[in-house]
């Protein structure tokens, strides 16, 4: 089994994924360069380059891939995937859409082109979650902003270690992003790999969307499935100002494992 992790190069590329304008951007100037960049131009492709302190190897040098979002740059999108040691998948917690784009557009290209490479789920703009024009807007098509509890059995669907909530605006768990995700590269390279991580796909939507047309009547807003996922994490208390959840231990070794041997989950293709 690896030892210390000493064998990891020390540059290691991040790819950060979603919807354009669901503040991946934003989010990553913030993190790299402390800036909020104003006003926002969509990005096509940019990378960045940050150093972090890792735990029992030193400094760690990231290269962090920003995507661009748009339909039209899907086929050149699918280059920026080879060799990532970390998929970071990313939603804006005033945009509904961007959410559900995450679970349904991807999370599937993100899988089928790294299908072992860890995820990390973000919702970006937490300042969005109680703002009064945002709300008045999504209240308009009957909709509101994302509750933790939602972004939670996102993660859950994706078999990510970690969801984290995030504001670039008010530098809301800014500061602590990038040395989890480059923390977790070296806990993950010193583990003999026991199973892939079970993340939903066919099935599984299948039968999520089966419970979620049952949910009108009882004004819930998360299915039985999806409410199971977001149990599996723990809030880890970090900082004031960082909102970070980890997936239990025994929930990567035990359910998911067993969920991935008894057919619960069905991989990609």
């Amino acid at each position: 089994m690896p030892g210390s992790g000493d064998h990891l190069p020390r540059r290691q590329k991040l790819c950060f994924i979603g919807d354009s304008g669901c503040g991946k951007t934003c989010l990553l100037t913030a993190a790299t360069k402390g800036t909020f960049p104003e006003p926002y131009e969509p990005t096509t492709f940019e990378n960045y380059v940050s150093d972090v302190d890792v735990r029992n190897i030193g400094r760690m040098e990231l290269e962090i891939w920003d995507t661009a979002g748009q339909e039209i740059y899907d086929n050149l999108r699918a280059l920026s995937y080879p060799d990532s040691q970390a998929l970071v998948l990313c939603f804006s917690i005033g945009d509904p859409q961007s959410y559900h784009n995450l679970l349904e557009k991807w999370l599937p290209e993100a899988t089928r082109f790294c299908p072992e490479t860890p995820i990390f789920v973000i919702g970006c703009k937490q300042d969005l979650r109680f703002d009064p024009k945002t709300i008045g807007e999504l209240q308009k098509s009957g909709q509101l902003p994302l509750t933790t509890a939602e972004g939670l059995a996102a993660a859950g669907r994706a078999g990510a270690k970690y969801y984290i909530e995030t504001s670039a605006k008010g530098r809301y768990g800014i500061d602590s992003l990038l040395v989890i995700i480059a923390e977790e590269i070296q806990m993950t390279a010193q583990l003999e790999p026991v199973t892939s991580l079970a993340r939903r796909f066919h099935e599984d939507a299948r039968v999520i969307n089966e419970e979620r047309r049952n949910l009108r009547a009882t004004g819930e807003i998360l299915t039985p499935r999806e409410k199971e996922y977001a149990s599996r994490y723990t809030r880890v208390v970090d900082k004031p100002s960082s909102t970070v959840w980890k997936l239990q231990a025994d929930q990567i070794v035990d359910k998911v494992a067993n969920a991935s041997r008894s057919g619960f989950f069905r991989k990609s293709s």
